[in-house]
Parts: C-alpha cells; sequence; structure tokens
C-alpha cells in the first residue's frame, strides 16, 4: 500500500452507476478538490467493445486527475480511476485489478464486483456511493459494504434521470445517506480522510464472491454454501442457479454468473422472445418446404398430396404465435412504466454507451 494511503481512515471510495449515472458523476466530480484526501473508484455500464475513454471523458471537467484503471497499479489519493470495457474492477491487497470474470447482472463490468471487493479489502475505510441507472446492480454491493462497517450513499431518486438503481437501494439497504449529486459531492469532502473504526472480521460468504469474481473459488459446492438450489437454469451457460441468502433476491451459478431477481427476469424475458421468433420461423420454414413439395408432387403425379394438410396446418399455427408474440409485447410494453423495464435490449441492462 502506497505511503500516501494512510490506513484506518475513510478514503477509499467506490462510485457505481447505469443509464443516466455519466451527469450525476460529473456533477459530483465538480464538486470535489483536486487534493481530496481519498481514491476514488468509478464503475459504469458499458458496452463490451466501447472505444470512447470514459476517463477522459471525466477529466475534462473534473478538478481531481481521471484515469483508467490499471491492472496492478496501487492506489493513490487525489485521483479517480474508471472501470475499462469487459473488465471487471476490483481491489485487492496488490491495488487494483481489472478481470474478465463471470458477468454479475449480466454486465462487465458489473458495480457488484467492485462494492464488494472494497468491503472485503478495506472494511471500514470504504464509502460506497450508488448512482442513476435501471435494476437492482448496487444494491447487494452496497450491502456488503454496510456489513464490513463502510458507509453507504444513495443518489435521491428524485436527482436520478434513471431512478430504479436508486429506488431500489432504498427498498431493500437504508443507506446511511441520501442526496443529490452534488450534496453526495460535500458528504464525501467531508467524510474523505476521517478516522474509521477498527476493522470488522469480513463474512465468510462475502470472501467467497470475491473470489468469484477473480475466476477463483467456483465449485458446485461453495454455491451450495451460498444458498440453496433454485428451479431456475442459468440464462448465461444453462447450469443450476442458486438462491442466495441477501437483502435482494439474488442468484448464483457454479461457474459464477450472478443475477437479482429482476435481472434474471428481464434475461430470461429475452431469451424468450429469442426462442419464440425461431418458433415462428420454423414454423413458416416448414410450411413453405411442404408447399413446395406440394406443387411438385401434384406436377408429377396429379392432384393433391399429404403435404398439402400438413402445410395449412402449420401456417395457421404461425398465424396464431405471431399474434401472441405481438399481444406479449404490447402488453410488456404497457406495463414497462410500473414494474420491471422489459424493453431488455434497449434499457434494462442499461450498458450505458460512452460511445455517443
Amino acid at each position: 500500500m502506497p505511503d500516501d494511503v494512510p490506513l484506518r481512515r475513510r478514503n477509499i471510495v467506490v462510485i457505481g452507476g447505469s443509464a443516466g449515472a455519466f451527469p450525476a458523476v460529473q456533477e459530483l466530480l465538480a464538486g470535489l478538490p483536486p487534493d481530496l484526501n481519498a481514491a476514488l473508484f468509478f464503475v459504469q455500464h458499458m458496452k463490451p467493445d466501447g472505444r470512447t475513454r470514459l476517463d477522459q471523458l471525466l477529466d475534462a471537467s473534473a478538478e481531481i486527475t481521471v484515469c483508467a484503471a490499471a491492472d496492478g497499479k496501487p492506489i493513490s489519493t487525489g485521483e479517480m480511476r474508471t472501470a475499462c470495457p469487459d473488465r471487471h474492477l476490483v481491489l485487492t491487497s496488490r491495488g487494483m485489478e481489472l478481470v474478465h470474470g463471470p458477468k454479475e447482472n449480466h454486465c462487465r463490468p458489473a458495480i457488484d464486483p467492485l462494492f464488494r471487493s472494497a468491503a472485503a479489502q478495506y472494511q471500514t475505510r470504504v464509502i460506497a456511493v450508488l448512482l442513476s441507472g435501471y435494476l437492482s446492480d448496487g444494491v447487494s454491493g452496497l450491502n456488503a459494504v454496510r456489513r464490513c462497517g463502510g458507509l453507504t450513499m444513495v443518489q435521491d431518486p428524485q436527482d436520478a434521470q434513471v431512478p430504479d438503481m436508486p429506488l431500489s437501494a432504498l427498498e431493500h439497504h437504508s443507506p446511511d445517506y441520501t442526496g443529490s449529486a452534488t450534496r453526495l459531492a460535500e458528504l464525501i469532502v467531508e467524510l474523505a480522510g476521517q478516522p474509521a473504526p477498527e476493522p470488522k472480521p469480513v463474512p465468510r460468504d462475502i470472501e467467497m464472491e470475491v473470489r468469484m469474481s477473480l475466476g477463483s473459488g467456483l465449485s458446485i459446492g461453495n454455491e451450495q454454501q451460498l444458498g440453496e438450489l433454485s428451479p431456475y437454469a442459468c440464462p448465461d451457460c444453462g447450469g443450476n442457479l442458486w438462491q442466495m441468502d441477501d437483502v435482494i433476491l439474488r442468484y448464483r451459478c457454479h461457474v459464477g454468473h450472478a443475477f437479482t431477481g429482476d435481472t434474471l427476469a428481464e434475461v430470461q424475458g429475452e431469451r424468450l422472445d429469442a426462442a419464440l421468433w425461431t418458433a415462428l420461423r420454423g414454423l413458416r420454414e416448414r410450411a413453405q418446404l411442404l408447399r413446395r413439395l406440394e406443387r411438385e408432387t401434384q406436377e408429377g403425379r396429379g392432384g393433391a398430396t399429404r403435404f398439402e394438410n400438413s402445410a395449412a396446418e402449420l401456417e395457421e399455427q404461425a398465424d396464431v404465435l405471431t399474434r401472441f408474440i405481438l399481444s406479449r409485447q404490447q402488453a410488456e410494453g404497457a406495463g414497462a412504466g410500473g414494474g420491471l423495464d422489459t424493453d431488455y435490449g434497449e434499457r434494462a441492462r442499461a450498458k450505458e454507451d460512452i460511445d455517443r
């Protein structure tokens, strides 16, 4: 650990957000002085092939230094490090690490691995901040920070462009502080560098999940220790999902993929849509082939054949399935504002594309 990060001070600030978090973190950075006595880390959901540098966009309007996280680099105060595409940002005894570990909430980078690893490594020195975004990524991480003695902050839902994540945090977690992005910056300045309480023992389940994020400690036996076997399959790999014992409904498979309940429902919806469209394509293609066989048979022998009835049945089934798919999408679209965000491809994962 570098000498400029004194021990037993609240000097590790981890920040997470998704859709709508970019302007919020800009506002937060505007309120932080260049000599802030803390090291900051920021994860925002992004596309795995994102090309524009998030750190460069933020550094242009910030007083403190903002740069991309670098694998194996030590931690220094007075700067913010940002996550990179397709890598989890985690904090370990080596400093910061970028790992291609299992996706969490269908994202890499995800918020929970950063929060959870900071809690396990730095316990009472951590301040975790959750900003705007869809669904519930970050809520479990906030709880891990709390359990290890750190402080938690959540953006006021009324101040957030997308209030889902802050609302979920308020429902399941009860943060130490809630406020606008500007107010959260003031709190960070006030709290950064203050003495931290004595470290707490890190709960074993948090240590295990940190190892999973790093790609180690993955086994069926470990997942059995973290929860109970559920009837659901992992949408990413097809393995069994275990229901976790956490403040929010959450699942994890034995290769490490993790989902909150609402994220799992969204991904299942996407997979179901794909399966329905595939089934519709199969029905229409087979009906078309049977029609062609019917025509060729008529030309060779004259009269109708067995293919005609089969093709007609398939066409009728395809029409029924088409109406079902369209009615299902209309129903989900009408209900999207009142519950789960059902437009998974564009919104539910909220992979904020920094390449605007």
